[in-house]
């Protein structure tokens, strides 16, 4: 059969554990997937979230980030120049401090998202098959650094998808509040394929799940889970909408047969 890997969850739990001791890769890395020269800092602020948790962080313009599960963020200690960049590995939802003089910039691996004063959502793990952007309030840029770059701009209620296997972007018009809700503790899916639904409850949950995405590939669903909800109660709904469906947990690892 064939399962989940779970040697892509390995990494990414490498990629997010190894950081400490890897930043200054890191950094680089992200830098150079853009097309701007890479910049020196003397000094990078990490934040690594492990499955299974969440975090809101202040940074020192009073911009709030709310981080997700299974993310990691990197900014230059010195937040004072022109320029407001942040790395994001993971899923963020920003809430930027207006400075006209100052551009924020959020950099991923395929996308660069520039906003003056708004709120929007970045979701861009390095396991999932393509980075969303979605606008809240306000107005951004997004530039796309795939195999043929673009630019965009994004207004409220709009989501702009990048596909990394296809290389290709897409733009649907979606409840941008309902996005964010994953920092209130919901967990809220539309029109989202079965193996990202499973990849977002393994990291909220920290669990490990083994599927056969022959069986369970495939197919998109709509659904809402409310923070007092477990995985145990997730997983009885999802067994609602796939008839069929049966599963077994131990510990923190769960089968579905």
């Amino acid at each position: 059969t064939t399962r989940l890997s779970i040697i892509q969850r390995f990494m990414r739990i490498a990629a997010i554990f190894l950081l400490p001791v890897a930043g200054s890769l890191l950094t680089w890395w992200l830098m150079n997937n853009t097309n701007e020269q890479p910049v020196q800092y003397a000094e990078m602020v990490e934040y690594i979230i492990p499955d299974g948790e969440m975090e809101q962080v202040t940074l020192p313009d009073g911009s709030k980030i709310w981080l997700n599960a299974g993310s990691v963020l990197l900014y230059s200690g010195d937040f004072s120049g022109p320029t407001r960049i942040l790395y994001l590995n993971g899923e963020a939802t920003c809430q930027v401090m207006k400075d006209s003089g100052r551009p924020f910039i959020v950099k991923t691996q395929y996308m660069q998202v520039e906003a003056l004063g708004t709120i929007f959502n970045v979701k861009s793990y390095n396991d999932d098959g393509q980075t969303e952007v979605t606008l809240e309030e306000g107005l951004i840029r997004v530039d796309v650094n795939g195999r043929i770059p673009s630019s965009e701009l994004i207004y409220p209620n709009v989501q702009l998808v990048y596909d990394h296997r296809n290389a290709k972007n897409s733009k649907h018009t979606v409840d941008a509040e309902l996005v964010a809700r994953w920092t209130d503790g919901y967990l809220v899916f539309q029109d989202t394929s079965f193996e990202d639904i499973i990849r977002t409850v393994e990291r909220r949950f920290k669990v490990t799940i083994n599927y056969d995405i022959r069986k369970y590939g495939g197919g998109s669903f709509s659904v809402k889970y409310t923070p007092y909800e477990n995985v145990q109660q997730i997983l009885t709904i999802l067994e609602t909408l796939n008839p069929g469906l049966k599963w077994t947990m131990e510990n923190e690892m769960i089968t579905i047969k």
